[in-house]
């Protein structure tokens, strides 16, 4: 959010609207998630100071979209990536895991160990 204020959305190029498309991009374009909700909390924190005025920040294994509450899926709903096919995009929406996020940032290493259940489901 900093960056974008920074050389994005900042004064000289919005005037007045500066804060208001602040909030537009930050509502629209950053979300993350966490299994930690002392970091969600901090994550949202910063996000509220930042000036995002309303943050996509969740609680939520981000390798397992099976188990998200529904209020963590709706918020990402919006975001999964669609397909040519009618079958793909069913299954994306049932599952929820192709998104069309651009950036995709981890803080490695993984908190815990993670069963090969959930390992499963990628290509490692």
């Amino acid at each position: 959010m900093q960056y974008v204020r920074e050389h994005y959305i900042n004064e000289a190029q919005f005037g007045t609207r500066t804060e208001l498309k602040q909030k537009e991009y930050a509502n629209d374009k950053l979300y993350a998630l966490d299994f930690d909700p002392r970091a969600v909390k901090i994550g949202k924190a910063m996000m509220l100071i930042a000036g995002d005025g309303k943050t996509n920040v969740a609680y939520a294994n981000s390798l397992d979209s099976s188990v998200w509450e529904d209020d963590v899926k709706t918020k990402f709903r919006n975001h999964l990536q669609s397909f040519k096919e009618y079958d793909d995009n069913k299954r994306n929406q049932d599952k929820m895991t192709d998104f069309d996020f651009d950036i995709v940032m981890t803080n490695p290493p993984f908190a815990g160990d993670q069963t090969g259940t959930i390992l499963n489901n990628y290509d490692l």
